[in-house]
């Protein structure tokens, strides 16, 4: 059986985009914590980041904003690459692509930038808690690494706050 980096890496730019997208939308509707303390578990030396300072002030206008189709695929793959890394988020992508099947007629690579920061917030989070399934998804440890490898492709999406 293929590993779940192995099936991501084999899906095309609008696989990979749609996977994102039902896999977040899942996480967030798994989360058994609320948003506000997702936020507020956010460590101080990702918030120092600037990347995270664009994440963090999106205005309601920019989170509504659709990545461009040639940002959304390779955005996508980078974050789900490194999720299928984590030892805490890979046995839920994992379980998540052995059961997803995509029906949806959409023509289009298509990917909100709201999405993409909620499920960063996710990530970079330590207070993040969901049970997705039959897994339990408990973050309390940040890899500041994947973190931060995963929000430079973003920052570059929304201009820099001065």
């Amino acid at each position: 059986m293929a590993t779940a980096k192995e099936r991501l890496a084999g899906m095309d730019d609008f696989q990979i985009v749609r996977v994102f997208e039902a896999f977040a939308q899942q996480l967030m509707a798994s989360s058994t914590i609320s948003f506000p303390a997702v936020q507020a578990g956010v460590p101080a030396a990702t918030r120092a980041l600037a990347q995270w300072r664009v994440v963090e002030g999106l205005t309601p206008e920019q989170a509504e904003r659709l990545v461009a189709p040639a940002d959304a695929a390779p955005l996508a793959r980078q974050v789900l690459a490194h999720l299928a890394d984590d030892p805490v988020y890979a046995p839920a992508l994992d379980a998540f692509l052995a059961s997803y099947r995509d029906d949806a007629l959409v023509a289009d690579v298509i990917l909100a930038v709201g999405l993409v920061a909620s499920m960063l917030m996710m990530v970079a989070s330590t207070a993040f808690k969901a049970k997705f399934g039959n897994i339990e998804i408990e973050k309390h440890t940040l890899d500041a690494g994947t973190v931060k490898a995963i929000l430079e492709p973003f920052g570059k999406l929304i201009p820099t706050a001065k």
